[in-house]
């Protein structure tokens, strides 16, 4: 809208008060004639409002021009001026209304509002006449296409006559037409039908007549026809029949085929395995509710309800305790049209649905209920996931720092017990602190299953030894007994043998302690394939399922969900880390596990572990026991290299060594490491070097074990760490390293692994 006035207090007072009244509008103010016209032809605003009396181009003449340009521009005129002369210039300008100041507010409105108006019906009024248009030419092309054919019967005479169109519907180009050859064309199931329908409109005066009937060309093909026509009476009073033929042939296979679609349609709505529901807005006794229009047998399924009970019910009565965000979300899909979705959960199950909700239509309201049960489990699994890795981190960190000073702990007790005599009592005391540190070593050991660098080296193990190894460890002597079914053609596992004798350990630990009073602990396992469509995140292929079942004292099911979390137990005196480190040693494997439980009828663990590859299998390595160390080393009274950057490690070690007969040299990181043994290589070589696997802010055991590799061949190199799960440790073959002994370790363990390794080396 264009403000033209050169009283600035007047413009500002119109400008304030149209901005308050309409704030859809965009207001552009010029402050004299020549300045209007110049901004009208920019933006060609369609409601003008000017003052007549202004220096230079008058309102007048400036409303004059624009009508030059815009003919159709709604133009009030302010002025404070009442004279004729100015009325015939604005009528003959046809200025749509004409104010004089000081102007009104509500006839200053009324002028607005009677220009808007105008100019929304105008907008209508050209939207109708293209539509009028549109509609007249679609008219046109519509009975071009239909090709009507006419046709003019008198029954007295049973003259018939019809243009060449009606002719070829009915197959009788060339033909004499009268009305026995036309009911001759006829299909014999129509034709009685169609001539009864032709007497009865004959006996009456302006009556109708309508039929379709098919018709039989010369051919035999079967065409349809509309036949539509009026009665009239003759100055004689006789009867003649006017009107118009169709050809429906294509009309009515469509339809044939909509019907045949619409069919499928419903069989495939009634096969859909995801629930619908269909909806209408009703306004209700407590305001908007919702009518059901169609459901599907899937959603019967879902809620338990039938058809009947539900079609033309309203929501609020069929679900009273509907939740609010539901009545929310469909209240702004039926107002916005904007789709929406939300999660529901199946009362009575563990089923999740995600609901997408949208408008078909005006007024209606759509819901498709998917099943994403399976992907919300798998949501809830990575969640799972990523817990126990940044709880990993934490762990990682404190397990190594916590060898450390079992470290510390477990050596001196070594050595001071060296310096008692077995009688004394300080040796028992001594012994049980050992006892204690291993209790601790057990639990860095679970922490460290957490800890970043705990991936399983995987090769293929036998499945039968793995399970009944793990079996005899707590079941002999005890009062629960154990069956075992384990067919002979079980698959050989793809897994880390260490870490999955580990979770059977914890599973079967836990079964046992389920049953104090005893019971029957069954272990079986069988070959499975799992297919696409499986589910759980796995990825197709071959699996080993094993379940371990017991008959104790069950799991409540409010628990069930938490079982596998770090540090939850039930246990007066568990660390609530088993059964986490079995959900991180599955998931790592890319396995499940799955766990079944009623109180007081006992629990069942279900793992689903990668199966070898029939290759992989066949070139699995036998299985070897391990052969006892020898009772002394040749390379005793030799030096060894130590490198650990805690000072206190370094001394305790070189202390160790030093009374099992050994020379040693001391060093706080990797880099130290390989200067020293490159300097003793000639001279006074070292017969092994022992070497911190972790040096913060220095060069570790890894780095060093490659160079002092690369410049002795037959180097000894044993590796030290407080991260008993290191996939490095597991790699030691392939590095060449010749032994590890894991932090904390006492004077026994460290003898043997040195005595083992050099005599590999």
């Amino acid at each position: 809208m264009l403000i033209v006035e050169d009283d600035t207090d007047a413009l500002e007072a119109l400008q304030t008060a149209l901005a308050r009244r309409y704030p859809e509008l965009n207001l552009v103010a010029a402050t004299n004639g020549a300045q209007g016209l110049q901004l009208f032809r920019q933006l060609r605003p369609q409601i003008v409002m000017s003052d007549i009396q202004m220096p230079g181009m008058s309102g007048i003449e400036m409303v004059q021009k624009l009508r030059s340009l815009a003919p159709e521009t709604r133009v009030i005129i302010i002025t404070a001026h009442l004279e004729s002369r100015l009325l015939l210039d604005c009528l003959n300008l046809n200025v749509s209304r004409y104010l004089v100041k000081p102007v009104a507010k509500e006839l200053l409105f009324e002028a607005v509002d009677d220009s808007l108006e105008r100019i929304e019906l105008e907008h209508q009024l050209k939207a109708q006449n293209v539509a009028l248009l549109q509609s007249r030419e679609q008219l046109r092309l519509a009975l071009d296409a239909a090709a009507l054919g006419t046709w003019d019967y008198r029954p007295g005479t049973g003259q018939v006559t019809w243009d060449e169109r009606s002719q070829v519907m009915f197959g009788l180009e060339g033909v004499q037409v009268e009305y026995r050859n036309v009911l001759g064309r006829i299909h014999p199931e129509d034709r009685n039908r169609v001539d009864l329908a032709v007497q009865r409109a004959g006996e009456t005066s302006g009556g109708d007549y309508h039929q379709e009937f098919r018709v039989v060309w010369p051919d035999g093909s079967i065409h349809w026809v509309s036949s539509q026509g009026k009665v009239y009476r003759d100055a004689e009073g006789e009867p003649r029949f006017i009107g118009a033929n169709l050809d429906i042939t294509a009309r009515v296979q469509a339809t044939e085929q909509l019907l045949l679609s619409e069919s499928r349609y419903r069989g495939l709505f009634s096969s859909l395995q995801e629930g619908f529901s269909l909806l209408e807005g009703v306004i209700g006794p407590d305001g908007i509710d919702y009518r059901f229009l169609e459901v599907n047998p899937a959603f019967e399924r879902l809620t338990g309800l039938r058809r009947e009970q539900l079609i033309g019910k309203q929501l609020s009565l069929v679900f009273p305790d509907l939740e609010e965000r539901w009545l929310n979300c469909l209240a702004s899909v039926a107002i916005t049209g904007q789709p929406a979705r939300l999660e529901h959960c199946s009362q009575g199950s563990d089923r999740y649905y995600e609901v997408q909700v949208y408008s078909p239509e005006k007024g209606q309201v759509a819901a498709l209920y998917l099943d994403v049960s399976e992907r919300r489990k798998l949501q809830m699994e990575r969640e799972k996931i990523e817990r126990l890795e940044s709880l990993g981190v934490l762990a990682g960190g404190i397990a190594h720092d916590f060898n450390n000073i079992l470290m510390a702990i477990t050596g001196n007790i070594s050595l001071a017990r060296l310096q008692l005599d077995k009688e004394s009592p300080l040796d028992a005391r001594l012994e049980d602190s050992e006892k204690a540190v291993a209790k601790a070593t057990a639990l860095t050991r679970q922490l460290l299953t957490f800890a970043r660098g705990g991936e399983p080296v995987r090769k293929s193990v036998c499945t039968q030894a793995l399970i009944c190894e793990a079996a005899s460890l707590f079941l002999s002597g005890g009062n629960c007994k154990a069956e075992l079914k384990l067919p002979e053609d079980l698959w050989q596992l793809n897994a880390d043998p260490g870490q999955i004798h580990q979770a059977l350990n914890n599973l079967i630990l836990n079964a046992v302690q389920a049953m104090p009073s005893g019971g029957t602990l069954t272990l079986s396992a069988a070959n499975q394939v799992i297919d696409a469509g499986y589910g759980r995140g796995l990825v197709p292929g071959r699996y080993l399922k094993i379940v371990i079942a017991d008959e104790g004292c069950g799991i409540p099911s409010e628990l069930l969900a938490k079982i596998f979390d770090p540090y939850f137990t039930t246990k007066p005196k568990g660390s609530g880390l088993g059964l986490a480190s079995v959900f991180s040693i599955v998931k790592r494997h890319e396995g499940a596990i799955s766990v079944w439980s009623t109180p007081g009828s006992g629990t069942s663990f279900e793992l689903l572990l990668p199966a070898a590859s029939q290759s992989e299998q066949a070139l699995a390595e036998p299985r070897v026991e391990p052969e006892p160390p020898p009772a002394r080393c040749a390379a005793q009274g030799q030096a060894i290299l130590v490198m650990d950057d805690e000072e206190m490690i370094r001394n305790l070690a070189s202390q160790m060594l030093n009374r099992l007969g050994y020379r040693t040299t001391t060093c706080c990181d990797g880099a130290q490491a390989v200067d020293l043994y490159r300097q003793n290589l000639e001279s006074d070589p070292f017969a092994a070097v022992i070497l911190d696997m972790t040096v913060p802010g220095g060069m570790g055991g890894k780095e060093a074990a490659y160079r002092i590799r690369s410049m002795d061949s037959d180097a000894v190199l044993i590796i030290s760490s407080g991260y008993t799960a290191d996939p490095f440790l597991d790699e030691k073959r392939e590095m060449r390293v010749n032994g590890l002994v894991a932090k904390p370790y006492n004077l026994k363990q460290l003898s043997d692994e040195l005595c083992r390794a050099m005599g590999t080396a």
